[in-house]
């Protein structure tokens, strides 16, 4: 089985929740994983990957600003530059 059908059940247990997300909730760019809440459709969870074993989130973004929104990759790109030069 591929990571990527396994991320859903991982991300779950690691973050202790109730259900199990869709494959659609989420979105990987670089080293990181974008997270989208059904509860809350306009904040975008964002992860650092590799998952660790107790998974928290790193930082937030918008709709707007995430790879969920259609032809975003500039405004994701800027994104992702800002997350790694915050690992430094």
């Amino acid at each position: 089985m591929s990571l990527l059908k396994n991320l859903p059940v991982a991300f779950s247990e690691r973050l202790g929740l109730d259900y199990v997300p869709t494959l659609d909730q989420f979105k990987i760019y670089e080293n990181w994983l974008f997270f989208k809440n059904e509860e809350y459709p306009d904040e975008i969870e964002i992860y650092q990957l590799p998952m660790p074993v107790c998974l928290e989130c790193y930082d937030e973004c918008s709709f707007e600003e995430s790879p969920f929104k259609p032809e975003n990759d500039n405004i994701v790109n800027k994104l992702i530059s800002k997350l790694n030069h915050s690992l430094n």
